[in-house]
């Protein structure tokens, strides 16, 4: 097989139609040199994006589909990732689009070793037209010691959580035997959090060129997931002993992080299909774990939680400032 630069691997479950967009919006880069290929992995779906895939692949030979039972969009992945021939891996969700210029800006990048290269997205609410861009504020290479160093300035600005902002160096994945979990949600950041552990290079760059499609019909989450913290504290405590890995003792930026969890569970909570009777149950029962002790007992902390719950709007929330007391 002639050289590949990229390999873009996408999981495909009950998409329909979408799927031919993002995949469009690949085949379709303008002015560029570079050789890719589409690995499209249709994880069991019920609806027709299996036949999709299909004839994605038959109009071009770049694009190859496996087609497997659901299990996943972690172990797609690495079924996907398993067969790749390309220098660098980028993975693509199949309800989302990448921007026209894509390839033509990232080709400079690609032939200086990085173990990682990030970029900048766009969140995209298509019901309202709205875009929200997220980009880093400065071009650099960075090496080990200098990521490191840098890592909470980098992971505040949001853009460390994601796959579809990055490029991975596949020698560097596979010699470090990074694979994606299958929990539920989280598996993203689980994922980057074993390869920060081991990258030397990093690329980022100021452009953004991914589509996050935001406010989907059909979007999981109104769904009430009852172990959604607990999942989101071991996020946490991932992320609390990378730090612990890179010497850096910064302890208001951990109580920051786990205030975040207690306030994405509260969000979660009141944005949930759950009935008023059971929210002020589960919201209970997220003010009283033991996890959140300190934070519930440190007063600054808890007068920015007490404004930003209350402007969630769910009168509701007047239960927490009672539990707290």
């Amino acid at each position: 097989m002639d050289k590949v630069d990229i390999s873009i691997v996408i999981p495909v479950y009950n998409v329909g139609s979408l799927v031919e967009r993002c995949v469009e919006s690949i085949v379709k880069q303008k002015n560029h040199q570079l050789h890719f290929e589409i690995i499209l992995i249709d994880d069991g779906s019920t609806d027709d994006s299996g036949k999709i895939c299909d004839k994605l692949a038959q109009n071009n030979k770049l694009i190859r589909v496996i087609h497997k039972k659901n299990e996943g969009t972690g172990f797609a992945r690495n079924t996907g990732m398993a067969v790749t021939y390309g220098t660098y891996l980028y993975f693509c969700d199949p309800d989302d689009y990448i921007g026209l210029n894509f390839f033509s800006s990232i080709t400079r990048y690609l032939n200086k070793k990085n173990d990682l290269i990030m970029f900048g997205y766009w969140d995209e609410n298509p019901e309202t037209g709205e875009k929200t861009l997220f980009n880093f504020q400065r071009e650099y290479k960075y090496n080990q010691y200098e990521f490191r160093k840098e890592f909470i300035k980098l992971f505040k600005t949001k853009m460390l959580y994601t796959l579809w902002n990055k490029l991975y160096r596949k020698k560097f994945i596979e010699e470090n035997q990074i694979t994606f979990s299958n929990i539920p949600m989280g598996q993203d950041t689980r994922f980057n959090i074993e390869v920060y552990k081991k990258i030397e290079t990093c690329q980022v760059s100021k452009m953004a060129f991914y589509h996050y499609i935001i406010g989907r019909a059909n979007s999981s989450t109104t769904r009430y997931r009852s172990n959604r913290t607990n999942l989101k504290l071991q996020e946490y405590n991932l992320i609390a002993g990378l730090l612990v890995l890179f010497n850096n003792k910064d302890k208001y930026f951990l109580k920051t992080l786990k205030k975040l969890t207690l306030l994405d569970g509260a969000m979660h909570i009141a944005k949930s299909n759950l009935d008023r009777s059971s929210m002020k149950e589960k919201l209970k029962e997220l003010v009283e774990n033991e996890e959140f002790d300190e934070i519930l007992k440190d007063e600054k902390i808890n007068r920015k939680i007490e404004m930003s719950l209350l402007l969630l709007k769910y009168k509701l929330f007047g239960l927490y400032l009672t539990l707290k007391k």
